[in-house]
């Protein structure tokens, strides 16, 4: 495992040391790498020349994972033809691998594993289509600890949600989904498997999205309304949400609440956000994708079970102003490089 004694990585990215480990840590990645198709799809979005050779841009995204040296990763935007090379290149084993339903879709998500420290125990995949024919897909792994007598067991699923912006409801709707089945994936195997939750949420800290899997709850009338996406493209910073550091929203979300609006409680256990913890209160990062031309806001999140797990290291996000040097991602400038439009969250954790 990649030591943390240099702090800065080439990548001008910082680890941050958050607690003491107790025991061997786990470090895991979730990553949306930016499908080839995709990004061909919306020129528009990207400049023109991001410094990249787009025929070889793959294979820096999978060095820059390759480097960090993470023992259990989720991808997001996969195209099927890359899952064996994804898998070859950063050294790990497949465990499930989910492509988006539909014609237009062929991605989907992707889990790996280091199987010198981890067992596969059982794994599986669905689409999101929250009654609407919608195409999200999920990818759900269960992997026994194999580390000396530690024989814990941990749960790592992921998930790319729906991207259009006006679309909040559906979003919820999708993660209720993913969240009843996570419930199913607990309950099967014991009160001693610890989950990890991560992935393109396409949501920010103020939505009903991160409400529910944060703190457990939202209201019913929230999590139900169609949200207004911002006019511009410009930078989207969410300090005005409501959102604190401390892995929850720092607001109960209440709008136009009547008497008789309902509660809704996730199934989950208590997940904090592994990029809002031991962060002085400044809460998420404020981007972890910045488009040129399109989304740049805090959308990416890595979730955690904090009864069973805490992060004992987290690589923080590149300075702001790299990030407007660059005019986007991805991004391959003399102090900048990131191959994907969405930047890399990996964290080390530790058993409770």
């Amino acid at each position: 495992m990649t030591s943390i004694s240099s702090k800065i990585t080439r990548h001008s990215r910082q680890w941050q040391t958050l607690n003491k480990g107790n025991g061997k840590m786990i470090r895991i990645a979730s990553y949306n790498v930016l499908s080839p198709k995709l990004k061909a799809k919306q020129p528009k979005l990207y400049l023109k020349d991001s410094g990249y050779d787009e025929r070889k841009r793959m294979q820096e995204v999978c060095k820059e994972i390759r480097e960090y040296e993470p023992q259990l990763v989720a991808l997001q935007e996969v195209e099927k033809d890359f899952v064996d090379r994804f898998a070859s290149e950063i050294k790990l084993n497949v465990a499930a691998y989910a492509q988006s339903g539909g014609k237009e879709r062929t991605d989907g998500c992707l889990v790996l594993y280091d199987s010198t420290r981890f067992s596969l125990l059982h794994s599986e995949i669905g689409i999101l289509d929250a009654d609407q024919g919608k195409v999200n897909a999920f990818a759900i792994a269960v992997f026994n600890d194999n580390y000396k007598t530690t024989n814990r067991k941990i749960i790592l699923a992921t998930t790319h949600l729906l991207f259009n912006p006006k679309r909040g409801d559906i979003r919820f709707l999708q993660t209720k989904d993913l969240a009843i089945n996570l419930a199913i994936v607990l309950e099967r195997f014991g009160g001693d498997a610890s989950l990890v939750l991560c992935g393109d949420f396409n949501s920010t800290p103020g939505s009903a999205v991160y409400s529910y899997l944060s703190t457990g709850i939202v209201n019913a009338s929230y999590a139900s309304q169609r949200t207004v996406p911002p006019t511009w493209t410009g930078e989207y910073p969410h300090y005005k949400s409501g959102h604190n550091g401390n892995g929850t929203a720092m607001m109960v979300h209440h709008p136009q609440q009547k008497q008789e609006d309902q509660i809704l409680n996730s199934p989950l256990p208590n997940l904090a956000s592994a990029y809002a913890v031991e962060s002085h209160d400044r809460g998420e990062p404020a981007f972890t994708t910045y488009l040129p031309h399109g989304t740049k806001a805090c959308v990416d999140y890595l979730f955690y079970d904090q009864q069973s797990l805490f992060p004992i290291n987290r690589l923080e996000l590149p300075p702001l102003y790299l990030l407007r040097q660059a005019k986007g991602l991805p991004a391959n400038t003399a102090r900048l490089q990131a191959p994907s439009d969405h930047l890399l969250l990996i964290v080390d954790f530790a058993y409770r």
